[in-house]
């Protein structure tokens, strides 16, 4: 683990203005209004627009974070992608999303599906901890509208398209504060890889019930992992971000680890199921919105699952300087 303290001191989230709502779906698909409401929790989902790309998505989104950080784009030693909605197979979403911020760090991305963010954290950490980078950017950018099939009720009633991004340093902590990383746990079950996939060249594909059955489990699993081994009680937790998957789940995961909704950040009943852009605009929104009423000390819970199957839940900590 890395010796010395790493903090998220900035943050930033980026939504296409396109949309996709509920009567729109209802319209074409056999679906009806209780099915939506008490199946996915979504009535609108965010999607990209025809000059929208990968790169750009996350350039505004990493724009975002830099301004939010202080820092401008040539102070960047590293930017790490996680896309698995890309619009191109090489290269690297990172080296497109720095060309467009006019950045000339080294890039490359990761491929951990909806948990890449926190994956590329981890990562960020590592380079942070050799000595090796001073400020790194982590940016997941999602146009989930390419590869799912616009009439798959089992999918496309779920996702939209995002960007989310975070930068890493060793600090120090900035006036306004700044999270903590404190610890990461992880769960992987390689004999599941076939439940959720995208056939390349087909659309995407998912097992839902097995998936969902998988997950509930492995997410409250790999959450005490992580909370046990830093002494931190569920019920004590300022703030729960989850992979946002659908509503109808993560509410559950909430109410079984004892977080009450005000504290539940999420946004996946307005932008959709963003992949692996869920868990970082889901906790930017949250950092913009509560910053100056966190108190020294809070703690923050990030949970995302993706395909492989995979867990990560990952432990923040406000600070103050």
């Amino acid at each position: 683990m890395p010796t010395d303290p790493t903090y998220l001191v900035g943050w930033g989230a980026h939504h296409p203005a396109g949309r996709l709502t509920n009567d729109e779906l209802i319209e074409r698909l056999e679906t009806t209004p209780d099915w939506l409401d008490s199946h996915v929790g979504i009535e609108e989902r965010r999607i990209s627009e025809a000059d929208d790309t990968i790169g750009t998505l996350g350039a505004a989104a990493l724009d975002h974070a830099l301004a939010g950080a202080g820092l401008e784009a040539g102070d960047l030693d590293v930017i790490i992608g996680a896309s698995s909605f890309d619009d191109h197979d090489m290269p690297a979403a990172a080296a497109r999303i720095a060309d467009e911020v006019g950045s000339g760090a080294f890039t490359f991305d990761v491929r951990a599906a909806c948990s890449g963010w926190p994956v590329g954290i981890e990562i960020a950490r590592t380079f942070l901890d050799t000595g090796r980078a001073d400020t790194v950017a982590v940016v997941a950018s999602e146009r989930t509208s390419l590869s799912v099939d616009p009439e798959d009720r089992g999918t496309v009633v779920f996702f939209g398209d995002a960007a989310g991004a975070g930068i890493v340093t060793r600090g120090p902590v900035p006036p306004g504060g700044a999270a903590r990383i404190v610890d990461l746990a992880w769960h992987a079950d390689n004999q599941e890889h076939a439940v959720v996939r995208i056939p390349h060249g087909g659309w995407f594909e998912m097992d839902g019930r097995h998936t969902r059955t998988w997950v509930e489990k492995a997410m409250a699993e790999t959450a005490a992992q992580v909370l046990d081994r830093n002494g931190v009680a569920s019920a004590d937790l300022r703030a729960l971000v989850c992979h946002q998957a659908n509503l109808r789940l993560i509410e559950r995961f909430a109410a079984q680890l004892g977080v009450p909704p005000e504290r539940h950040w999420h946004n996946v009943e307005w932008a959709g199921n963003t992949s692996a852009s869920g868990a970082p605009t889901s906790l930017a929104g949250g950092l913009d919105a509560s910053a100056e009423q966190l108190d020294d000390g809070d703690h923050i819970l990030v949970v995302t699952v993706g395909a492989g199957l995979n867990v990560v839940a990952m432990l923040l900590r406000w600070e103050r300087p």
